[in-house]
């Protein structure tokens, strides 16, 4: 299986090692290529920014279509409606229990907070609270098929800090298993002192007061949010400065910039 086109290119940096990566996604969108929102007035794809593909300014009415080989047919309303009826369902279907490191949360595509219902009525907090300790005691995670609607989705149950998380993943049929640009590096030749000493370098750069979700700053957001005060307050918002270019780094011996880094990270702070 190829590789699809990379969401993301730029580098990994750690010390003065500077490693050139891409990002690409775990799971495939190809399951139901065919099935998809159409005008239900021109009978042609809606796009993604919620517009008829036809071209005009169209009172947009989206249906389900698939595509055929005379063109893209919609399914009537009762055709939809029978496939959400079956698969539909409001409980969370246990599928498997198992240790947490045996589950496959590295295909994670999303992560939600599982609560309990506060408009039920019994012993609901009782029972959640009793299930989440139960769950961190045992540290077992379980997989639930969530069935919200025609589109049946499968998750993970775990917990975090007293809170249980629900963290989705693809069905079988949507994994994109790893492709030839993957493991491009399997076929690599490396040497055990330079990976000695880069395992070193990272054990230096842990935060020993351990991780805080503080560190995770969207930069982008606030200049986006800044941004678009400036408009609305009625500025023109473009200052007409172009980013700094950014020159190459030399290129270097691994285990000449793995000793550079190990050097740097033992000055004292100015």
């Amino acid at each position: 299986m190829s590789s699809p086109r990379s969401m993301w290119s730029g580098s990994l940096r750690v010390g003065l090692f500077n490693v050139p990566v891409t990002i690409g996604k775990s799971w495939s969108e190809d399951r139901e290529k065919n099935l998809r929102d159409i005008c239900a007035t021109h009978l042609v794809p809606v796009d993604r920014s919620e517009r008829c593909g036809c071209g005009t300014d169209c009172a947009l009415h989206k249906v389900k279509g698939v595509e055929t080989a005379s063109g893209w047919r919609a399914l009537e309303p009762n055709e939809y409606a029978r496939i959400e009826a079956a698969t539909k369902s409001d409980t969370l279907e246990i599928i498997d229990v198992q240790p947490l490191g045996e589950l496959p949360l590295m295909y994670a595509t999303g992560t939600y907070y599982l609560r309990a219902d506060k408009k039920a009525k019994g012993p609901v907090k009782e029972m959640f609270a009793t299930l989440a300790l139960a769950m961190a005691k045992s540290g077992l995670g379980m997989v639930v098929k969530w069935s919200s609607s025609s589109r049946q989705r499968f998750g993970i149950l775990h917990t975090y800090k007293g809170m249980i998380l629900m963290t989705t993943i693809p069905s079988e049929t949507e994994v994109r298993l790893p492709g030839e640009q993957e493991r491009l590096h399997f076929s690599a030749t490396t040497k055990a002192e330079e990976i000695d000493t880069l395992a070193e370098i990272l054990s230096l750069s842990r935060d020993a007061e351990g991780f805080s979700m503080s560190k995770l700053v969207d930069n982008g957001l606030a200049l986006r949010t800044a941004a678009v005060e400036k408009i609305l307050a009625g500025e023109n918002g473009e200052n007409g400065e172009k980013a700094p270019e950014v020159d190459p780094e030399p290129e270097v011996d691994i285990m000449s910039i793995l000793r550079a880094s190990m050097t740097q990270m033992a000055e004292p702070s100015a």
